[in-house]
């Protein structure tokens, strides 16, 4: 978890400092616009789906990484009742509820699962 943890710090920093790996400043992260700010809790696939454009967006996977660190962050935020998930959780309930989604989003961030962030 400290792994996790210390990686999700380092590429929170990267993405503050506007890294890329073009050389260019990095597009900055964005509340994703979508139901989130109403009252209604928006389920792990949803906010998947809706950052999923973002993550493309953003140049590199590294870029994306620190992309999906900020919105998850943030999501976290906005939805109080949500539980704070492991990668090897996350991986499960996305696996059994949005698989495609998961794919994709796996794909822009190069990895296999989200336990390979870690």
């Amino acid at each position: 978890m400290r792994t996790v943890t210390a990686l999700l710090i380092a590429v929170a920093a990267l993405s503050a400092a506007g890294c890329s790996s073009s050389g260019q400043a990095a597009p900055p992260a964005t509340d994703p616009p979508t139901a989130q700010s109403s009252s209604e809790p928006v389920s792990t696939c949803d906010f998947l789906t809706g950052a999923l454009p973002r993550l493309r967006d953003a140049g590199s996977d590294l870029g994306a990484r620190a992309q999906l660190n900020v919105e998850w962050a943030n999501f976290l935020g906005r939805q109080p009742g949500t539980k704070l998930m492991n990668a090897a959780q996350l991986d499960a309930e996305t696996a059994r509820d949005c698989p495609a989604v998961r794919t994709q989003v796996l794909t822009v961030l190069r990895v296999k699962a989200f336990t390979g962030l870690a």
